[in-house]
């Protein structure tokens, strides 16, 4: 986790976290993991609290991976 001072999301000051995949891993599963994380961590949260996602990588995931089985299939 970093901090990012001067950094601002309506007004308040956030705490930025970054989840990266290793080389080799399945991306999806690690979006799903981490959606799924977030759903329960949001649980237990204190009113006035959130966690808020500013950039989700599934959709661009699942159309690179759309594409890689369209060659694949063409290619055969």
């Amino acid at each position: 986790m970093h901090d990012l001072p001067g950094a601002m999301h309506r007004g308040i000051e956030p705490a930025v976290v970054a989840c990266m995949g290793e080389r080799g891993v399945d991306a999806r599963q690690i979006v799903d993991g981490v959606q799924a994380k977030l759903k329960d961590l949001r649980k237990t949260l204190p009113a006035g609290v959130a966690i808020n996602v500013f950039y989700d990588r599934s959709d661009l995931i699942e159309r690179a991976v759309g594409t890689v089985e369209e060659a694949l299939t063409e290619a055969t």
